[in-house]
This record gives C-alpha cells, sequence and structure tokens, in this order.
C-alpha cells in the first residue's frame, strides 16, 4: 500500500481488529460504533474518545493529515461523538444546523 500511496483504513468497533497503520500522508479512521450486537450503533464512551484524539495528535504531529469518519449513526451517536472528538482536540464544534439537536 505505501508503495502505491493508497491509504489503510483503520477501523474501529466492537468485534472489528483495529490495526493503528498510516500508508500515505494521511491517516483515515472509520468511528463504526461499540455496541456489539449491532456494526453501525453504540455511543463511544468519552475516555474512548480521549484514546482516539491521542492518536490524532500523534499522527499530525508525524506530518499526517488525520480524517475520522463516524458512521455509528443511530441517535445521532455520530454528530455527539464527532463533537467530543473536536472538542478534545482543541477545536471549536460545528454548529448545529436546523435538523440537528445538541447532545
Amino acid at each position: 500500500m505505501e508503495e502505491h500511496r493508497a491509504a489503510y483504513c483503520v477501523m474501529s468497533g466492537a468485534n472489528l481488529p483495529c490495526v493503528l497503520r498510516v500508508t500515505t500522508d494521511f491517516a483515515y479512521v472509520r468511528m463504526h460504533g461499540p455496541d456489539h450486537q449491532h456494526l453501525y450503533a453504540g455511543s463511544h464512551p468519552d475516555a474512548d474518545l480521549a484514546w482516539w484524539a491521542e492518536r490524532t495528535r500523534e499522527w499530525s504531529l508525524a506530518g499526517h493529515d488525520v480524517y475520522v469518519y463516524f458512521n455509528n449513526d443511530g441517535n445521532a451517536h455520530a454528530v455527539r461523538n464527532a463533537r467530543i472528538l473536536r472538542t478534545l482536540l482543541g477545536e471549536s464544534a460545528l454548529p448545529a444546523g436546523p435538523n440537528v439537536r445538541p447532545p
């Protein structure tokens, strides 16, 4: 993958292997949700998000852009979890749109 500058997708989710690997100039992480019964469900605990914030900082300090995609869509967990991660990284959260309720 490195030879072709193809990005490896780091996965985070219950029952999924999580290999921390960056193969190009950016890291790509898909947060599938921690629910052991449903792949795209559940809200990530703050402690887990803090751990991912540290990984994000490490990759960034190593010169990588970092993209984290939350798709634990049930009950708007993805939106809340993304906002918490942004806060942990010291970035302001995105404003809520008309169809998004704050946590």
